[in-house]
């Protein structure tokens, strides 16, 4: 039986994603694996590249950009290992970490953890964002727009040397059962990207499960293509404003819906003042998005 089946998800990230499959072979040893390309309609596909250099790999091809969630879940249909490892194209496994959280949760005969994820590191080898130890909510969204994160528990790196639970793993290295998953239904689709993996693992923990950071399993992520701040704004307001109406109500819906009214209306405000077109432009954009939004 396959016991781990990786999932990469690539959207116009070829060169990266090479370098992450290259890691995965070269640094993955004594664990049975698979290896599950989607590609999320990117201008340039990469499947020659993958046949030419890594002709084991399994390709899904998407006639459209179904978003990081949708893609995950259509990647796990595929997929025919006992464990899934949603793994980001702008990773480079600096050492057998697969292999690390595997045997980690091999050992969990209580079946009490629900998904594990490793240490990441940036390019340089510094800590990098690795779980958050609390899930979204009202207040969260508060002290991060107003500049008030101090509030929070913003640890999002294991420097104990031991397994630790945590609230997210996030999803750029998430470790988790596929009959878990399964059971699920994998991600919500009606996220296309951002908050779906805490949306996820907030259903875990719902189960009476744990979410735990394994720092012996370590993981350059080099967090590298971005898009636009319009997209980007719009796509974060839109996941988030579903998420509250998901996990608790209308109410708190239309509350989250104000609290970015009021702090996008101040960004706009600054960027008035200190005369940026781009940002100034953006912002009206994003608020008149939010106004309308129902």
């Amino acid at each position: 039986m396959m016991e781990v089946s990786i999932i990469i998800i690539n959207y116009n990230t070829e060169d990266l994603l090479r370098k992450c499959i290259a890691s995965i072979i070269s640094k993955t040893e004594n664990l049975l694996y698979e290896i599950i390309v989607v590609d999320n309609h990117s201008e340039n596909s990469p499947h020659k590249m993958l046949v030419e250099n890594f002709p084991d790999v399994f390709f899904v091809s998407s006639k459209e950009n179904l978003g990081f969630g949708k893609a995950n879940n259509l990647g796990a249909s595929y997929a025919t290992g006992k464990y899934l490892f949603l793994l980001n194209s702008d990773t480079i496994l600096i050492n057998n970490a697969i292999k690390v959280l595997f045997d980690y949760k091999e050992k969990d005969v209580k079946k009490e953890i629900g998904a594990c994820g490793g240490n990441l590191f940036t390019e340089d080898m510094k800590p990098n964002f690795s779980f958050s130890m609390y899930y979204p909510s009202l207040y969260s969204i508060v002290a991060y727009r107003l500049h008030l994160s101090f509030l929070l528990n913003n640890e999002i790196f294991n420097s104990i040397g031991i397994p630790k639970e945590v609230s997210i793993i996030i999803g750029a290295d998430l470790f988790i059962e596929r009959e878990l998953f399964n059971n699920l239904n994998g991600f919500d689709p009606a996220f296309f990207m951002y908050v779906e993996d805490g949306e996820l693992q907030l259903r875990i923990k719902k189960k009476g499960l744990k979410m735990m950071s394994v720092p012996e399993a370590k993981i350059i992520h080099l967090q590298g293509a971005s898009s636009s701040t319009f997209f980007k704004m719009k796509t974060e307001f839109d996941s988030y404003f579903y998420y509250f109406k998901k996990q608790f109500n209308r109410k708190s819906q239309s509350r989250y819906k104000n609290i970015e009214l009021f702090s996008n209306s101040l960004k706009l405000f600054y960027f008035i003042l200190t005369n940026n077109k781009a940002k100034k432009k953006d912002y009206l954009d994003i608020l008149k998005y939010i106004y309308a939004k129902q």
